[in-house]
């Protein structure tokens, strides 16, 4: 099976043109590199995957002959760090860095740049659309045709420690064809995660999301509790409300006092100022 997949990531790697993906300098400033380098993989009309490297941040594109040996460049290795003064917890996994990249899927591209290498920095209000992941896997399977066969390359990646998008465990398909229509090959990609955060860094899974159905719960039964209690309250106000009738009243003339003298005729009175005027 290798050598009928190398067979065919040769003729390939001959009828390929020269790569079209984008050129990103790690040492220039660019706003979202991972989405620039992918922004074109499994578009219609498009003969040709890109994968941005996150070890060396640069973009470069996937073939049938860099399948099994990696598109990344791989970076010299650091310097080793000075041994501990106790014994550390062992370390989980890590990718190889030739097969660290993202083709752009699930939205991976948006969350794992470089400037989130934390889990405070990563899982935070401001960008609820990422989770920090702490044990995960993404598994690949590459599907080549060749000569009325299909041959599969099974690639895993370890996401340990990585800010990612919120994944989903679907399994996901996509097609790459040349300008005839003709499958150049084939991807479906799943993905584990096994212990996240997502929007803090104190409760993982599912602790974390039985809080949050709590607290909805007991919202729902205090916004209940109210409503009852609102309910009752109004009934009990009309119950004691008795109706009101407005009355009205015909206005009648009422007759004019007059002062009368001994006989029965009536006096008038003058008053009379307290100075003279001229």
């Amino acid at each position: 099976m290798k050598f009928t997949l190398f067979a065919a990531s040769i003729m390939l790697t001959v009828a390929t043109v020269v790569s079209t993906c984008p050129t990103i300098d790690p040492k220039k400033l660019h706003i979202a590199p991972c989405a620039q380098c992918t922004a074109n993989n499994f578009v219609d009309g498009n003969s040709e995957v890109c994968g941005y490297c996150y070890a060396t941040k640069t973009c470069h594109e996937i073939t049938v002959a860099n399948m099994i040996t990696g598109p990344c460049p791989v970076p010299a290795p650091p310097a080793p760090p000075a041994p501990p003064a106790s014994p550390a917890s062992p370390t989980p996994p890590e990718t190889d860095p030739a097969y660290d990249y993202s083709l752009g899927m699930n939205g991976e591209c948006d969350c794992r740049p470089e400037k989130f290498t934390n889990c405070s920095s990563c899982a935070s209000l401001e960008h609820l659309g990422c989770s920090w992941i702490s044990t995960g896997m993404q598994y690949r399977t590459w599907s080549v045709p060749v000569l009325g066969s299909t041959v599969t390359h099974q690639q895993d990646s370890w996401l340990n420690n990585t800010c990612q998008s919120i994944l989903s465990p679907e399994n996901r398909h996509y097609e790459l064809l040349n300008d005839k229509g003709t499958l150049v090959f084939s991807l479906d990609t799943r993905t584990e995660v096994m212990k996240y955060f997502w929007a803090q860094c104190n409760l993982s899974n599912e602790g974390f999301a039985y809080l949050m159905i709590g607290m909805f719960a007991l919202a729902a039964c205090a916004c209940t509790v109210g409503c009852l209690f609102l309910g009752c309250y109004r009934m009990c106000c009309k119950k004691k409300r008795s109706p009101v009738r407005q009355q009205y009243y015909r206005a009648t003339e009422q007759p004019r006092a007059s002062l009368l003298d001994a006989n029965g005729r009536p006096v008038v009175i003058v008053s009379q100022g307290a100075g003279r005027f001229a």
